[in-house]
Order: structure tokens, then C-alpha cells, then sequence
């Protein structure tokens, strides 16, 4: 669970999560989608997902489009 402390690996929606819980004290997949949305967005691909890029394209592709979005 990303929530666990021993947790220190995640996908990219995991990383998300595990982010929103350290900042809120808690668990919201409301603002867990509209980040990932924020992402896709700032990449112009709203119309994917994190989880199927990741899965098709691997990491490199996810924290390239993280790093994009955060710019």
C-alpha cells in the first residue's frame, strides 16, 4: 500500500497517492485523478493514462511527462 511507511517504490498514479497523503494526512483519489489529469494535460494527452503509458512506454516516458508538467 502506498500509504505504508516501508513503502519506497510506486507506479506512477502510486506516486501520485503516496505524494497526496503526505501532503493531506490522507487518502483523496479525487485529487489523486486531477493530478494525473494535470499530467496528461500539461503533455497533451488527455485522452490516455498514466498506468497504460507506463505500462507500454516504461518509466523513462512517465518521469519525462512528470517532468514536463512540473516545468
Amino acid at each position: 500500500m502506498v500509504c505504508d511507511p516501508e513503502a519506497v517504490r510506486f507506479c506512477a498514479v502510486g506516486a501520485i497517492s503516496r505524494a497526496v497523503f503526505e501532503l493531506l494526512g490522507q487518502s483523496d483519489m479525487t485529487v489523486v485523478d486531477m493530478a494525473a489529469s494535470r499530467v496528461l494535460a500539461a503533455n497533451n494527452l488527455q485522452e490516455a493514462s498514466l498506468p497504460t503509458i507506463n505500462d507500454l512506454e516504461g518509466r523513462e516516458m512517465i518521469v519525462s511527462l512528470f517532468q514536463k508538467a512540473l516545468a
